[in-house]
């Protein structure tokens, strides 16, 4: 009687065994009314109802215990028995492969009792048979010998299976084949090389400036100083690319003498574009060092007067005085400015060669101004300080 006074009838009587199946469908039974009887656990307490949960069912092999699974969902509609089976190993039953699964997902409607097929199962396991559970089951493989089972074998006893060859033997290569494998590997080789100056290229970030030496033949021989370094190191890595690329064979092939064609001309672009670069940063420095030369200019003074010295074998050089030090620092600096004007190469390029021959015509000039109006002061401090004769 449950606890809501119904009463429960198994559906299946037990009758006694005649057949081989019909004594598995005695078991079926049994198993079910041996969980039906167990209908007092809802009205027992919870501590109670936990140690009395299992019904054990002894079969010809191991022993099979189902638990029964209580939920109190207070509807008079509904049983309040689920049955989730669990397979308990005991010393007897260690000579077969058994299965141990996690008990399934609880559910609102109620559980069928176990099928013909199922009670087969539990009581005639079917061996040697490897064993399989859902996911998050655990697999257990126990022989009677106790022996191990290797890769290939169902048990023990089994002969172990044939391995079969995973790697096939390469069949040797045809005569065409051996022909176009040079012209291949040469064909590898370009596509390298043009993938390597891809990547330089992007990767390559231009220095915003550049320390040109004084005058020189070629626009790229450049003075190995830390600010030349990038500019260097990559027009030293084109030329790897571009002897590589001029030592690699093409065999003859019209598509290959094409690719390395384009490749070729890849390179003379990449290395046209860091000239073409490099000129910028030439023009951009003698820029800078024109208008330098300008501001220097616009800025000259002239004074009234200046100091010589009569104990000088040239009466033009000037002392080293107060009065003639903004004087002679102006010459000082006309003169760096010459210098480093001196050290720019044009290279052929007339852009260049016309800035560069402007900005010397402007320092020879207010060379030549200052130099006149320094005479002029000579000639003033002469009449004033020379004795007069009688």
């Amino acid at each position: 009687m449950s606890n809501h006074g119904h009463k429960i009838t198994p559906r299946y009587q037990h009758q006694p065994s005649r057949t081989k199946a019909e004594g598995a469908s005695s078991c079926m039974s049994s198993a079910q009314t041996s969980a039906y009887n167990n209908q007092s656990f809802l009205q027992q307490p919870e501590h109670s109802r936990s140690q009395s949960r299992r019904a054990t069912i002894s079969g010809s092999s191991y022993s099979y215990v189902p638990e029964a699974q209580f939920c109190n969902t207070g509807s008079t509609s509904r049983s309040p028995v689920f049955y989730s089976q669990r397979s308990i190993l005991t010393p007897q039953s260690r000579a077969r492969s058994l299965t141990v699964s996690e008990p399934p997902t609880y559910s609102s409607s109620p559980s069928p009792p176990p099928s013909y097929e199922e009670i087969l199962r539990v009581q005639y396991p079917s061996s040697p048979a490897p064993s399989y559970s859902s996911a998050g089951s655990n697999k257990v493989r126990i022989t009677e010998s106790k022996s191990r089972i290797t890769p290939g074998q169902y048990s023990s006893r089994t002969p172990k299976g044939s391995l079969k060859k995973v790697l096939k033997p390469h069949p040797p290569a045809s005569p065409e084949e051996l022909r176009f494998a040079p012209i291949r590997a040469a064909s590898i080789a370009i596509d390298e090389i043009i993938r390597a100056l891809i990547y330089l290229i992007k990767k390559f970030k231009c220095p915003t400036e550049l320390d040109f030496p004084p005058s020189t033949e070629h626009i790229m021989a450049l003075p190995i100083t830390k600010k030349n370094e990038p500019f260097i190191d990559q027009l030293c890595k084109l030329e790897e690319l571009r002897k590589e690329l001029a030592e690699t064979e093409t065999y003859g092939d019209p598509q290959l003498e094409d690719k390395r064609m384009h490749a070729e001309m890849a390179i003379r672009t990449a290395f046209r574009k860091m000239k073409e670069r490099q000129l910028k940063l030439l023009e951009q420095a003698l820029n800078e060092t024109i208008f330098a030369i300008h501001d220097c200019i616009h800025n000259l003074e002239y004074p009234s007067e200046l100091d010589f010295s009569s104990h000088t074998p040239n009466s033009l050089m000037l002392p080293q005085t107060e009065k003639n030090s903004i004087y002679i620092s102006q010459f000082r600096e006309l003169h760096r400015l010459q210098t480093k004007l001196a050290q720019f190469s044009t290279y052929g390029d007339v852009k260049l060669e016309d800035k560069h021959r402007n900005a010397s015509a402007l320092i020879e000039q207010a060379l030549k101004r200052m130099s006149k109006h320094q005479v002029k002061l000579y000639g003033e401090y002469k009449k004033t300080h020379q004795p007069h004769h009688f």
